[in-house]
Parts: structure tokens; C-alpha cells; sequence
């Protein structure tokens, strides 16, 4: 009985002692987690954009929406691109970058092939598009959710 109890409290212990750093991160770590998250609210501020900006199209089919559409598509890239060729994750989220890399991508194909099906009215390019924009906005959503938002702390 005394060695069970003594394994159950070295257990717990253990246990305790990897959630305590669980908050903890090293400089490097909080920069990735700051860009990532500065990157993630810019993409979906332009994917906000973009929505907005094909179901204006669609209703009024004004120059200001297809501007608003081409300017959104830019932005969507150049945070996909800057993702892929400029932020080395750190190793601790690499998996969760290559995720988010997933997302961005989809959505970057998505943000330029969906306008133009719209335009040519094709029903069947038009509901394989919005199926791949929401799979990419739940990656990109997935991936917002696993990143720390509590309070981080800073390894010593």
C-alpha cells in the first residue's frame, strides 16, 4: 500500500511539474506566438474583406467591391507567403505552423479562384470553393485555438 501511494504522489508530481511549464517560453517562442497571432487577425480581417466584398459584387457589382475583393486577395497572399519564406517556427510549434501554413495556403487558392467562378457563374466551382474556404478558416481557427493565450511566461 505505501508503494502505491508512493507512485500515485510521484504521479502527480511529475505531473504537476509539466503543466507548470506548460505557460513558460522562451523568447523566441513568444515572438512565433506574437507573429502568428498578429498574422492570424490580419488574415482573417482580409478574409472579412474579401466575403464582404463578393456578396457586395455579386449584389451591386460595383468597382469599389472587385477593388476591395483584388486588395483582400493580395493581403491573404502576402501573409501566406511571409508564413512559408520568412517565420521559422521554434521547434515546439512546428507542427501547429505547418497546420497553419495548411490553412493560409488553402485560403490564398481559395481567395483567387472563388471571385472568378462567381464571375462565370459556375455552381459546381462555386460550392467546391466555399467548401475549401471553410475547411481553411477551421484550420486557421484550429490553429488560433491551440496557440497560448493565458498568461506566458518567460522560460529563465
Amino acid at each position: 500500500m505505501k508503494k502505491f501511494i508512493v507512485l500515485l504522489l510521484s504521479t502527480f508530481l511529475i505531473i504537476s511539474a509539466c503543466s507548470n511549464n506548460k505557460n513558460e517560453y522562451t523568447k523566441e517562442e513568444i515572438e512565433y506566438i506574437d507573429t502568428i497571432n498578429t498574422a492570424i487577425d490580419q488574415t482573417m480581417k482580409y478574409y472579412e474583406k474579401l466575403n464582404d466584398s463578393i456578396r457586395d459584387t455579386q449584389n451591386y457589382n460595383s468597382d469599389y467591391s472587385s477593388n476591395s475583393a483584388f486588395s483582400s486577395m493580395m493581403g491573404i497572399n502576402l501573409v501566406n507567403d511571409t508564413l512559408k519564406k520568412e517565420v521559422t517556427p521554434p521547434k515546439r510549434f512546428k507542427e501547429l505552423h505547418e497546420d497553419l501554413l495548411e490553412g493560409t495556403e488553402l485560403l490564398s487558392e481559395v481567395s483567387v479562384s472563388l471571385p472568378v467562378v462567381i464571375n462565370a457563374n459556375d455552381t459546381q466551382g462555386i460550392n467546391e470553393n466555399v467548401e475549401k474556404f471553410s475547411k481553411a478558416i477551421k484550420i486557421i481557427n484550429d490553429v488560433y485555438d491551440e496557440l497560448p493565450h493565458d498568461e506566458i511566461k518567460v522560460k529563465k
